[in-house]
């Protein structure tokens, strides 16, 4: 499961196609500050305010498909309409990628589309990240030239996005060998990139707003890495009888800590990860095992049921989100249930989700069984649990399958990703 917005994961070859939770897990939002209490009740209230007014703008839509330029693609399947995948925004500006590896910038000022950020007749989009220290848009591509099976980053200027300059832009990493199963990982929390070489075994931390080369780690007894603020875990091949864990400070490559985490040798491990300076493993029928990094000691939480579609962590509130099939539930650094988000109607499924970049709601769009039953946007405060604002999306506005969804905490705004390739805007 990938981990961390704080991270956004690319891999080589792999399908731009990418499950709405998979989204939510692979963000990680950073800040010192605390909350207290009243400060969170206040919160919801003031959260049912602030979304109490929102609706579908039917006049908005944004559209990533232009039929003149796609007849030209030399590529087939980018000829034709497909769903939208990923959504970012920052400002006015708002990016969509489509299944096809198509991504198209809008400017929600005019509401007109700016320009397509491909550089190549064959370049194939499968991820996207704004660099919010060096103001500008990562792009993760593969190309027909190698079979699609290594991925290319570029940065491009917002500014040159803005002038409808998307095919401007620099190289990143052009010596590094990121074939597959090779992966890039953006983590905005420690302002680091991270990057696999299959080829070489290794990975490389690199400095988010300089690219340059930080440390280097030995892949070869790794199975998988995670990162929080300040921190990098190592997580080694499973061992007879237990698992080899390594804490590294994310600035430099030292060892801060290592562990050799005792498990059950007939059970599977179905997490781990690492929040608040605390490791969270847990295998399959048995209790949830919180491992302080700073003092070696472990405790053990009874009845935590491992979320079908994983976490999604969001130190500014000093919580994790569980997330289930029909249900979403927030947790503190102890993993005790502070919260599980009311009135979530088993009946509707939820067909995208996000979290605000405020960390303080999670925004759902719902679509009932029956497909041709009504949607509808429903908005959730995370430390009460308390449904803030339901909107109603009309059958003839958005088709029932949403596939992707963001909240643009700048302009207060929704978008609606659709499988035509359109973005319907839901604003005051």
């Amino acid at each position: 499961m990938p981990r961390a917005p704080g991270a956004s994961r690319a891999r080589s070859g792999l399908s731009a196609q990418c499950n709405f939770t998979q989204k939510v897990c692979a963000r990680e939002f950073h800040s010192a500050a605390r909350v207290g209490p009243t400060r969170l009740m206040r919160g919801a209230d003031v959260s049912a305010a602030k979304f109490r007014n929102l609706r579908v703008v039917s006049s908005n839509t944004l559209d990533t498909h232009d039929a003149e330029s796609s007849a030209k693609k030399p590529l087939g399947f980018m000829r034709r309409r497909s769903k939208v995948v990923e959504l970012v925004a920052t400002g006015s500006l708002v990016f969509a990628l489509t299944q096809a590896g198509v991504c198209a910038a809008f400017d929600r000022a005019t509401n007109r589309r700016l320009c397509f950020l491909s550089a190549r007749d064959d370049e194939v989009i499968r991820s996207l990240f704004i660099n919010k220290l060096t103001h500008a848009v990562i792009t993760v591509s593969v190309y027909k030239r190698d079979g699609y099976s290594s991925l290319h980053c570029r940065s491009t200027p917002l500014l040159d996005v803005r002038h409808g300059n998307g095919a401007n832009g620099v190289s990143l990493f052009p010596g590094e060998s990121l074939s597959w199963p090779g992966f890039v990982e953006f983590d905005e929390v420690n302002s680091k990139v991270v990057t696999y070489s299959a080829t070489h075994t290794e990975y490389k931390i690199w400095d988010m707003r300089t690219s340059k080369l930080q440390f280097r780690v030995d892949g070869a007894l790794v199975q998988e890495i995670k990162t929080c603020a300040g921190l990098m875990l190592l997580i080694g091949r499973r061992k007879t009888g237990y698992v080899p864990l390594t804490v590294l400070n994310i600035e430099n490559g030292q060892v801060l800590r290592t562990f050799r985490q005792i498990l059950n040798r007939t059970k599977r491990v179905e997490f781990v990860e690492i929040f608040n300076d605390c490791v969270l493993l847990k295998q399959a029928d048995h209790e949830l095992r919180i491992l302080d990094i700073a003092t070696a000691t472990t405790r053990s939480v009874a009845g935590f049921v491992t979320p079908a579609h994983g976490f999604a962590f969001l130190p500014h509130a000093q919580m994790f989100l569980a997330i289930h099939t029909n249900c979403v539930q927030a947790f503190n650094s102890k993993a005790e249930l502070v919260a599980k988000l009311e009135n979530q109607d088993s009946a509707r499924a939820s067909t995208a989700l996000c979290v605000s970049a405020a960390q303080d709601v999670v925004v759902a769009y719902q679509q009932h069984a029956s497909a041709s039953s009504l949607g509808e946007v429903a908005v959730w405060h995370v430390a009460t649990g308390k449904c803030v604002a339901r909107v109603a999306v009309p059958a003839d506005g958005v088709p029932p399958d949403v596939t992707a969804l963001l909240y643009n905490d700048d302009l207060h705004e929704l978008y609606l990703g659709r499988p035509d390739g359109v973005l319907s805007v839901v604003a005051t």
